[in-house]
Formats: C-alpha cells, structure tokens, sequence
C-alpha cells in the first residue's frame, strides 16, 4: 500500500499541506493585529551585524512567508503593507489559504 492510498484511506490530507495551511493562517492572524505588537512587529524586523558562517544559507521564517505570500499571488510587489491590506479581509484571506494549500512540490 502505497503513501498516497492510505491517506485516502484515513480521510487526511499530507502533512505538508496541513503546515502549509495553519502557517498561512496563522500569518493572517499575525498581520491583521496592531503594529504596536510584538509579533506583528517582527514581521518588519531586520537583525543588524549579523555575521554570516560558510556554507549553505539558514532558512528564515520571513524567506518562508515571502514564498507563501508569492504562492498565494498575495505580494504584488513585496510591500508588507499591501499584504496587510489583504489580510485585513477575513473572507478573501480564508478563500486564499484554501485555494493554495501547499507550496509547489518535487515529483
């Protein structure tokens, strides 16, 4: 029995998309709350004098929303202000983390 066959079986989706859903919901959450906040802040934050290691660059928390926001045809142009403007609006935010579950995948 293959992967696929048993989450058809169970009723669940993969994994993947299920992350991929609570994150962009979650960042829905993050955006519509005021600036003065912490978590909304974040959003916006650069750290200064970070020194880099050699190697592979980390994988940040804001290359992921950036992808998830591009994924879901959200950042016109990147201005966090235009995706806030969109989260604003609960109805279109919800249809927008249903029409776009998961990031594209390698075959």
């Amino acid at each position: 029995m293959t992967n696929e066959e048993l989450l058809v079986r169970a009723g669940i989706g993969d994994l993947q998309d299920i992350v991929a859903t609570r994150r962009r919901r979650f960042i829905g959450h993050v955006l519509r709350l005021p600036m003065s906040r912490p978590a909304s802040l974040v959003i916006d934050w650069t750290p200064e004098g970070e020194c880099r290691i050699w190697g592979r660059p980390k994988r940040m928390w804001r290359d992921t929303f950036m992808e998830d926001m591009s994924a879901m045809g959200v950042s016109g142009s990147g201005t966090h202000d235009e995706i806030r403007s969109v989260a604003s609006d609960r109805a279109r935010w919800r249809q927008l983390v249903a029409q776009f579950p998961s990031r594209d995948r390698r075959t």
